[in-house]
């Protein structure tokens, strides 16, 4: 039985370790001072050695200065051989020797002939098993080259105290050897090499990286990631006491409160199955702040979002020119780098907030020499402008239009709240320009401000009777002026308590037929501003609870100076006002998660050094 699951196990790892196995080679080759080669060594099991075929990762001759591998930085190690033994790369062929049968996943690793002289007869049965990849010893033992390091004589050292402690852990293992433990000590392995996957908190801020990566890139990968870090938490021992600290928490009260209103609003919709999907896609309002409000609030996991969601934002931009100029190679259509076309992965009012978002961070990095990574102002700088430049091509008004007025006045505060303005002010001036002209060069190719103009020039000359009834007669702008119409004309006859959570879409289109406007029913549009949608759906109630949301959480940031959550949230508020932000998964998950974020993280750190 533990020959298949050692063949099992071996060829899996296997199939899945080729692509690093290949990688690994082909480092080891570029290393000047390593070279790649198979070597055999420790042959002969019962002689105390084993068949070994591993990548060389010691420089040539390095056994005539001893046995031992002392401390990290052990001169006799490879630049390419230091991170393949810290990862335990090097260990990768010896699977080929466990499909061949001279090894086992698990079991004893015995020692060169050297030391296996030493062995008393007790300590020479675990010469009469198979050698394994990994043990219970190589475990409690991973830190030995820097247990060596503190000893006057290391090898003396090694004799007397750590080799028979080691031997002493095999005799065990192969007195209690089971397929059960070979999975723990497997399990064990990987937890030492993998240290996120030791910890709960470390697999918790894993999680939470990857769903903030995926944002900008794929939709369905960051909704099943945060159903991932919901489930992970609810098994959690400190949840209960982690619900007493959200309900004490206004942001999460008020997130709370939002969710049970349009659960309410349930309970007057006739439309149950529209409103259970409202309700699906705002979970986050729920679970968020009774799950995520500790993991999100430590330093740590907040610089890892901040990364994370950078480096996600920055490979979307990256693709979407790199797609664009494909496509203007076939095409040779400027167009196809500007608006819908040049947006690849999510609609470009989305994608815009997120790259506002990140140009805070980036901004906020470069006027704190505090900061991690603060020896890359030049790379920081060069991406600030890039993902500027991504904002103007996206050109979605409203989105770029804060994207300018949230970054200039974020840099002006935050310069002077830090008293370093008369060192700034240059640059943020000469980075207003670039970027206006920039503005302005791609305005001339393609201009999506001349719909508001038009809309003015036109004005309101037409009769309802006569409204055109064909997209070609809309355009964006003159779109939302009929929906906003409508939609306050709704609200008003349903002022305190809206129409239902699930009977929006059902009312709106009666409304908008009413009105004549055909177009907007046959689209089943929503208001386009999430303010109104939400006094559509809620009444008064619901718009009260939102302001509430949007408006008393960053007035409370002002105690601490948490200037960027309150940034972001007026990328929220004026994004709100021409898009339904808050109606739609993409704009659920960012707002709930670096809403927390920003709120929590600078308030704990506030709590901890009120002296600040």
């Amino acid at each position: 039985m533990k020959r298949v699951f050692d063949i099992l196990f071996s060829f899996t790892s296997l199939i899945v370790l080729s692509p690093v196995f290949i990688i690994t080679g082909i480092l080891i080759k570029l290393d000047s001072k390593g070279k790649i080669f198979f070597v055999q060594k420790r042959v002969g099991k019962n002689s105390g050695e084993f068949s070994l075929l591993k990548f060389r990762t010691m420089r040539e001759g390095s056994e005539k200065s001893g046995m031992l591998t002392i401390g990290e930085k052990d001169s006799r190690i490879t630049r390419i051989g230091f991170y393949l033994r810290k990862y335990k790369l090097d260990e990768i062929p010896q699977f080929i020797n466990v499909l061949k049968g001279d090894m086992s996943v698990v079991g004893p690793r015995p020692e060169v002939k050297k030391y296996v002289d030493l062995y008393s007869e007790e300590q020479k049965k675990i010469l009469s098993v198979k050698p394994g990849i990994t043990d219970i010893a190589s475990i409690q033992f991973s830190g030995e080259s820097a247990m060596l390091s503190k000893y006057p004589n290391a090898e003396e050292a090694y004799v007397r105290e750590i080799m028979p402690a080691k031997l002493s852990l095999s005799l065990r293992y192969i007195r209690e050897r089971s397929i059960s433990t070979d999975i723990t000590v497997i399990a064990k392995t990987a937890g030492k090499i993998f240290p996120p996957f030791s910890s709960r908190r470390h697999l918790e801020n894993v999680l939470l990286a990857l769903l903030v990566f995926s944002l900008p890139l794929y939709e369905k990968a960051s909704a099943w990631l945060a159903v991932s870090v919901a489930l992970y938490r609810l098994f959690d021992r400190k949840m209960v006491s982690d619900f007493g600290q959200a309900a004490r928490n206004i942001l999460s009260v008020l997130f709370l409160a939002y969710y049970f209103a349009h659960l309410a609003g349930t309970f007057y919709s006739a439309n149950l199955s529209y409103a259970f999907f409202d309700l699906q896609v705002k979970l986050p309002f729920l679970l968020f702040p009774l799950l995520l409000t500790i993991p999100l609030s430590t330093p740590a996991a907040f610089l890892s979002l901040k990364k994370y969601f950078t480096a996600g934002c920055t490979l979307a931009s990256l693709l979407c020119l790199l797609l664009a100029m494909i496509s203007f190679s076939k095409s040779h259509d400027p167009f196809d780098f500007f608006y819908i076309a040049y947006s690849r992965f999510l609609h470009v009012t989305y994608f815009s907030m997120y790259l506002n978002l990140c140009i805070l961070f980036l901004i906020d990095d470069l006027l704190n020499p505090q900061m991690t990574f603060r020896g890359k102002p030049m790379l920081k700088f060069s991406l600030l402008i890039f993902l500027f430049v991504t904002v103007i091509l996206l050109s979605a008004r409203t989105a770029m239009l804060t994207c300018f007025i949230t970054a200039l006045s974020f840099s002006i505060l935050v310069s002077a709240h830090r008293k370093i303005l008369k060192r700034t002010y240059k640059v943020i001036l000469l980075l207003v320009l670039i970027l206006a002209a920039a503005g302005i060069y791609s305005n001339k190719i393609y201009n999506r401000f001349v719909q508001i103009t038009e809309m003015f020039q036109h004005g309101n000359a037409e009769k309802k009777a006569d409204k055109p009834l064909t997209a070609e007669d809309y355009n964006s702008v003159s779109i939302r002026m009929e929906l906003w119409k409508d939609s306050w004309e709704l609200i008003k006859k349903n002022i305190w308590f809206g129409v239902g959570t699930g009977d929006i879409k059902d009312a709106l289109k009666k409304q908008y037929t009413e009105e004549k406007f055909y177009y907007g029913a046959e689209k089943k549009f929503n208001p386009h501003n999430q303010f109104l949608h939400t006094a559509v759906a809620l009444g008064l109630t619901g718009l009260i609870l939102l302001i509430m949301m949007l408006a008393l959480p960053p007035l409370q940031s002002l105690k601490n100076a948490n200037y960027l959550f309150i940034f972001f949230c007026g990328i929220i508020i004026l994004n709100c006002m021409t898009e339904s932000v808050l109606e739609v998964q993409k704009g659920v998950l960012f707002f709930c998660i670096f809403s927390i974020a920003l709120f929590n993280s600078k308030n704990s750190e506030a709590e901890k050094n009120p002296a600040n």
